[in-house]
Order: C-alpha cells, then sequence, then structure tokens
C-alpha cells in the first residue's frame, strides 16, 4: 500500500502477544487509524472493548491468526469497518482526560 495525504501508513497492525499486560501500542494503532488484529491475552482484550474495536483471537491459535490477517488483506470494506471501530471511543486515552480523571480523585 502506498499511502497519501491522510491515509493510514499500514493496511492492518497485528499484536500476537502471548503476554502483555497493558500494551501501549494498542492506543497508538488505534489513533494511526489501524484496523487491528489482536490476541486475547491478559489486558489486551480490555484496550480493544472487549472486541468491539478489534478482531480476536486466542492465544497460540495461529490459524486463526493467519485467516484474520488473510480475511482483512483481501476485503478492502472488512478493514474500513475495523478501522472505524478501532477509531471509536479514543477520548478516553487522551493525556488531558487521564489528567483530568487523576486530578479529581485528588481533590475528592
Amino acid at each position: 500500500m502506498v499511502a497519501g495525504p491522510g491515509a493510514p501508513a499500514a493496511d492492518l497492525f497485528v499484536l500476537a502477544s502471548h503476554r502483555d499486560p497493558n500494551p501501549l501500542v494498542i492506543s497508538q494503532a488505534r489513533a494511526a487509524g489501524c484496523p487491528i488484529i489482536a490476541s486475547d491475552a491478559d489486558g489486551i482484550p480490555q484496550a480493544l472493548d472487549g472486541g468491539r474495536a478489534a478482531v480476536l483471537f486466542a492465544v497460540g491459535d495461529v490459524g486463526a491468526l493467519a485467516a484474520s490477517i488473510g480475511s482483512l488483506l483481501d476485503d478492502p470494506d472488512l478493514r474500513r469497518s475495523w478501522r472505524e471501530a478501532a477509531a471509536e471511543g479514543l477520548d478516553r486515552y487522551r493525556v488531558e482526560r487521564v489528567v483530568n480523571d487523576v486530578m479529581d480523585v485528588y481533590r475528592d
């Protein structure tokens, strides 16, 4: 894929971790506008809204991972729908929101 202005720099993002309690890279991939395929390890599903923001596969299920990659690479409409799903709800990851939430705790 050749990225033009405003186009994502990647067709998709894959995170095939066996363990990952709090993957920062998920919010970065979401903000970059990538459709995401990720394992269901540790905190990954939580970072992906329980699977609403990405295609999840069971840790170690290489067949499911390969099938998911193939499906998204073969179908631009499917990629677009997962890209849109990944972009939803990103406000809660913004630094300003996190800072305000922490400050509210200290004020209380």
